[in-house]
């Protein structure tokens, strides 16, 4: 899960994100186990999110994602 703006598109009846935003959401998708959320801390840092977090377990982890690196990110698990 990540905060930000994004370029939508419809393409071949589909709908359809694009942009830094996007690539970022789905790389985090992507370096969690599927029992787990991602989230960057830009999204965590939201004052409704973090409120809702607060009595959750939640950690912070350097994940790789792609070429791009290791990111500070907080994980979540789900349910």
């Amino acid at each position: 899960m990540h905060r930000g703006l994004a370029l939508i598109a419809t393409v071949n009846d589909r709908l359809d994100y694009f942009g830094r935003t996007a690539r970022t959401a789905t790389r985090l998708a992507a370096a969690v186990p599927l029992d787990e959320v991602g989230m960057s801390v830009a999204a965590a840092s939201d004052p409704e999110v973090a409120a809702l977090l607060r009595d959750r377990e939640v950690s912070l982890s350097e994940l790789t994602a792609g070429d791009r690196g290791a990111r500070l990110a907080y994980r979540v698990p789900a349910g």
